[in-house]
Formats: structure tokens, sequence, C-alpha cells
């Protein structure tokens, strides 16, 4: 399978919910790499016990972390392969990201955490919007 090959329709929502899309020749690789130019390091995976920094050995659960960027490429390809990549900062300052490479035949564990710290993230600022 030659990634390099496929278009992929890019779609970047920033941490405001803000959604951009454009169709790009970017490959996976090219957006991984610009990532980890931009900080995002580290490779996470969801695991039973919470968001494990590979390279740090630490867990995270759902309120240490912060979604900063989702990246969704669909490879416009007859397969459909989707990937999702999220940018992640934990409450420590770990920065790196974390891969469903397959949307449409993804983890469940993985959905519930990024859902439940999606969630987090709206309560936390719906209760600071009314601070002033």
């Amino acid at each position: 399978m030659r990634v390099s090959k496929w278009i992929f329709m890019w779609t970047h929502q920033d941490s405001r919910g803000r959604k951009n899309t454009a169709l790009v020749t970017n490959t996976f690789s090219a957006c991984m790499s610009k990532a980890t130019s931009e900080g995002y390091s580290e490779c996470f995976k969801v695991t039973s016990r919470g968001l494990y920094a590979i390279s740090k050995s630490r867990y995270y659960r759902p309120e240490q972390v912060q979604l900063i960027e989702t990246y969704r490429c669909d490879a416009q390809t007859v397969s459909g392969n989707d990937t999702t990549i999220y940018a992640i900062e934990t409450s420590d300052g770990v920065k790196g990201t974390l891969i469903d490479a397959s949307v449409g035949y993804s983890d469940a564990s993985l959905n519930k955490f990024i859902a439940e710290a999606q969630e987090i993230r709206k309560q936390y600022n719906r209760h600071n919007q009314h601070l002033c």
C-alpha cells in the first residue's frame, strides 16, 4: 500500500471547536512530521489504566489531558481507511500524539477515553466562562 500516492481530505478542528477542511496531498508521515516539529513528540496509547505516554512510562486520566488539535485524514480509496490524529498536552506538560488509525474499526477504549476528555473540557469551559 503506497500512502504517499493517496489524496487526503484533511479536516482540522482547533481547541475552540472550529473546523477547517481542505484537500491536500500530504501523507500521514508528513502530518506526523509537522506535529513533531510543533513539539508533539511523545507517543500515546490508550490502555485499561488510561492514556499511556510510551517514552515517559506514565499514565494519565481523562481529566489530566487536553485535546489541543484533532486532525482527520480520509484516504480517498475504495477501502475508505480513515486516520484521526489527536495532538494532546498533559497536565504535567507532556505533548504528543494519539493515533486512531482506522476510524471505521476503532478501539472502543480509545473512543471512550477521548469522549471523556472532551466532556471534561466542555464542563471546564462552561464553568470558567461564568467567572469574571
